[in-house]
């Protein structure tokens, strides 16, 4: 079950909006498009996590607030015995 809905970036909001507006410069295009194509297959793969976690809970865009001092995030992956 997805508990926090996934959400577009501020950046993805301007350049879309800025695209539609007065049109964005190559680079700035090539750039956009990327974050499309990625916001899109992230919306993919909520769907395929929905569809494959039917007893387990889904933040989506959580960070950790306190990583470890590795600077890598530690996550476990299961289910719960409690």
């Amino acid at each position: 079950m997805i508990v926090k809905p996934r959400n577009q970036s501020l950046e993805l909001k301007i350049l879309r909006s800025l695209n539609a507006r007065i049109g964005l410069t190559t680079k700035e295009e090539t750039y956009y498009s990327n974050l499309e194509k990625g916001y899109k297959g992230e919306l993919r793969f909520d769907e395929w996590i929905e569809n494959a976690s039917h007893d387990r809970l889904v933040l989506n865009d959580h960070h950790p607030s306190n990583p470890p001092a590795s600077g890598h995030a530690s996550w476990s992956c299961g289910t719960s015995s409690e």
